[in-house]
């Protein structure tokens, strides 16, 4: 991305997510708020993070459904944002595989074709899947949900089968532990220094102060900073296909 034609321009916000991350499905308006607000004076990149894939890609269990469950209840209650109940249905397909490959895929094809809308695609992945129950593998869905936003469906797909946005996505899977140890995570890059917006889950009141403070240079409090203790636990967040508690 082109630095931004102000004071901050040498400033980058890096959102950390996956679209099969239920804080993350809590978070996201919160997230896509603060892009539309700030993204004019502050850049903004957004890395999938391929949470479920390899190992950790998840077979439905019974167990599998259980855990699940108690983990949307708290990201409800916490973020505000209800599980739609075509999602409490899939829950119980048996045969679903899920895999964050491919929508993360999609998401890296739209930051080639739309990078303005990368933000605003990444929260409708998350509401397909969480409030829609739809399983997030097939390129005509991405294709069907990007044009709801303005994105041409033709030239989404050409773009999706690339080999260079798989290699794309390959790459931000490598960089994201250099940011992130849960999602969704929003780190603001200022030269040296590092701050967490967020790590896990935050109010849109809490992200928008910590950037404010930042910006205006007011003094940041030390658990924004990096330097927090590295084996507190998390308190939100999901990370190796575990939504914590």
């Amino acid at each position: 991305m082109t630095e931004k034609n102000s004071p901050f321009g040498q400033m980058k916000i890096i959102y950390v997510m996956d679209p099969y991350c239920s804080w993350c499905y809590g978070g996201s308006p919160n997230i896509l708020q603060l892009y539309n607000t700030y993204h004019d004076v502050v850049d903004f990149e957004l890395l999938p993070a391929g949470m479920l894939r390899g190992e950790y890609e998840v077979h439905y269990t019974p167990e599998m459904e259980r855990a699940t469950l108690r983990s949307m209840e708290k990201v409800q209650h916490d973020t505000g944002r209800e599980m739609g109940e075509d999602y409490l249905r899939a829950l119980g397909e048996e045969d679903a595989l899920w895999n964050s490959d491919a929508s993360c895929h999609a998401i890296e094809a739209v930051k080639r074709i739309a990078p303005n809308k990368a933000f605003a695609f990444a929260d409708a992945l998350l509401a397909a899947r969480f409030h829609k129950g739809l399983l997030l593998d097939n390129p005509t869905l991405f294709a069907e949900i990007g044009e709801t936003i303005g994105i041409n469906p033709e030239e989404f797909l050409r773009e999706y089968l690339k080999e260079e946005v798989k290699q794309a996505a390959e790459e931000s899977y490598n960089r994201v532990n250099d940011y992130a140890e849960v999602y969704p995570t929003l780190m603001l890059i200022n030269g040296t220094d590092r701050y967490k917006l967020e790590e896990g889950y935050a109010s849109y009141e809490l992200l928008e102060e910590r950037l404010l403070k930042i910006l205006t240079g007011k003094p940041i409090a030390a658990e924004d900073t990096e330097e927090e203790e590295e084996d507190e636990a998390p308190r939100h967040g999901c990370h190796d296909g575990v939504c914590y508690l």
